[in-house]
């Protein structure tokens, strides 16, 4: 237990302190070092289900989940914002800073005094002119929510190892609606791929039924550190998540779906 941190679980070191080992310090002057693992989970879950309209707004509910470090994170953010007027505020620039004309409604927060709990967020939102309506299609990414725009390993190479502080795993689900009067026309085809030891993993499964699609993006990465040899395995793999985070979905009015065998 650490009782420097009033929201910090039981069980869960400073990120600090995640070196792997510490000494022991006995009453006979006897040391000894020990393996000391990260007994943390920390996780992201979100989940979302919303209904997007002709006009290409989307309006619907978010639930967040987070376990360890993630919610420990969040936890220190939310505590530190005291101006409760301005709670719309908080989660749109941490949430949504890249999306314009959006509005939050019926935020709830979890007590994040319960330290041994994940944090969970509920939020209502709409999102105006989300999509791009052309003619009959509407043209939309369903990952509206805290995906990777741009690849975070820019530089041509790496001077220092890469330290990720703790392992995590960032869980998207959708659910979306679509319009009665239109149906899939360009598919979200599924993937999956990893980097050859398989500490990075991302997949993305879809499943479309007339009336909704069902989408998952799944990012997991299960080492903590990686040599500067790696870098360009670990860009790589950054730059596919990207681009399979950032595709276009398309929909056309029904009756006019070009047929594509």
């Amino acid at each position: 237990m650490d009782a420097t941190d009033s929201l910090r679980e039981f069980n869960q070191l400073p990120i600090n302190d995640l070196n792997g080992e510490g000494l022991r310090l006995q009453e006979d002057l006897q040391s000894k070092w020990l393996q000391i693992p990260n007994l943390t989970s920390s996780n992201e879950q979100v989940i979302s289900e919303f209904n997007l309209d002709e006009n290409g707004s989307i309006y619907g509910y978010v639930n967040i989940k987070y376990t360890g470090f993630q919610a420990l994170k969040f936890k220190h953010e939310y505590k530190n914002f005291s101006d409760t007027s301005k709670i719309e505020s908080f989660f749109k620039n941490r949430y949504f800073s890249t999306i314009e004309d959006i509005s939050l409604d019926s935020i709830k927060v979890k007590d994040i005094r319960l330290i041994n709990e994940p944090t969970e967020i509920k939020m209502k939102f709409r999102i105006e002119n989300y999509a791009t309506v052309s003619d009959d299609r509407i043209y939309i990414n369903p990952l509206f929510f805290n995906v990777y725009k741009n690849n975070p390993f820019k530089n041509e190479e790496r001077r220092f190892p890469i330290d990720f502080e703790y392992t995590f795993s960032d869980k998207i689900t959708i659910v979306m609606e679509v319009p009665e009067d239109y149906e899939v026309e360009e598919k979200l085809n599924p993937v999956q791929f990893s980097t050859p030891d398989k500490n990075l993993k991302f997949r993305k499964l879809t499943q479309y039924n007339p009336s909704n699609i069902f989408y998952i993006s799944d990012l997991k990465v299960l080492s903590e550190q990686f040599s500067i040899y790696e870098y360009e395995v670990i860009k790589d793999f950054y730059q596919n998540v990207v681009d399979q985070q950032n595709k276009t979905l398309v929909l056309k009015k029904k009756g006019n779906i070009i047929n594509q065998n």
